[in-house]
């Protein structure tokens, strides 16, 4: 599992997860599953997260979507 932290959100890739490509979100008590969908983000899943904490998250994604495509990838190079 690969993580990396980008304002205040705590993003993870499990290895070997399966497609499409995707990164767990924590923030507060929840968690917010996103698509990486080309050049977006897209909102899959979400569970114990206000509604200012989800789009604090989509924001932080989108602005760290590069960053966070790698960290997808890393976890899933063989």
């Amino acid at each position: 599992m690969g993580t990396i932290t980008v304002g205040g959100v705590r993003f993870h890739a499990h290895s070997g997860d399966h497609h499409p490509p995707h990164v767990h979100a924590k923030i507060g008590a929840g968690q917010v599953i996103l698509e990486l969908i080309p050049g977006d983000v897209a909102v899959l899943d979400t569970s114990n997260v206000t509604g200012s904490e989800l789009r604090k998250v989509i924001a932080t994604a989108r602005a760290a979507r590069p960053q966070l495509e790698i960290l997808w990838k890393k976890a899933h190079a063989k």
